[in-house]
């Protein structure tokens, strides 16, 4: 299948960047992306029906939506993930790391009692409310609802990026004793596992 065929719906840098490498058409799936060398306008579903022979879904690792809309409106179109960069070995401290297959699995591995910090998103709330002791939820942007466990209080961080000395500063000012993330990679959310 030639490039030129294919259609990259990129919803991160790392994305574009493999578009471009590739040589295939981009529909940015976020504004704030760098513009692509062959960018597709949108709105999505008239890009996304014109003709492509296959789609490569390198969405932001918190948003299954691209890959289910294709699915939906186009179900025999072949569609491949291609995941973000996880974080490795070259992190340091990575080797102290805990893999767990899900946000549940983490939660029964924690001892009890400590004050945790996930920033696993909303949907894995019911199981955080699992843990026995607080857990401090990680919420980019801002809502009125009420967390749905009395262990579970949200944490608003409305920038866009975290360094090592903010996100340092948060765990000791809240006491963190452990945390709770996807290893979604990126340098944009390494500053809370430095």
């Amino acid at each position: 299948m030639d490039a030129a065929d294919i259609l990259v719906l990129a919803g991160r840098r790392d994305a574009v960047a493999f578009a471009d490498g590739l040589g295939a058409s981009t529909l940015r799936l976020s504004a704030a992306l760098p513009a692509p060398r062959r960018e597709v306008a949108g709105p999505f579903d008239s890009a996304l029906g014109r003709g492509w022979r296959g789609v490569i879904c390198a969405a932001h690792p918190f948003d299954p939506a691209p890959a289910a809309r294709v699915a939906a409106l186009w179900p025999d179109l072949p569609c491949a993930l291609h995941p973000a960069p996880a974080w490795g070995a070259e992190v340091p401290g990575s080797a102290a790391w805990a893999h767990a297959p899900d946000v549940a699995a983490a939660v029964r591995a924690m001892p009890p009692g400590l004050r945790l910090f996930a920033a696993t998103g909303r949907e894995s709330e019911a199981a955080l409310a699992g843990y026995d002791g607080t857990v401090f939820l990680r919420q980019n942007s801002l809502h009125n609802a009420p967390p749905s466990a009395p262990n579970v209080r949200y944490h608003f961080t409305l920038a866009a990026d975290y360094d090592e000395g903010s996100e340092a500063a948060l765990f000791q000012a809240r006491g963190i004793g452990a945390l709770i993330l996807r290893n979604t990679g990126g340098r944009r959310g390494l500053g809370k596992v430095l």
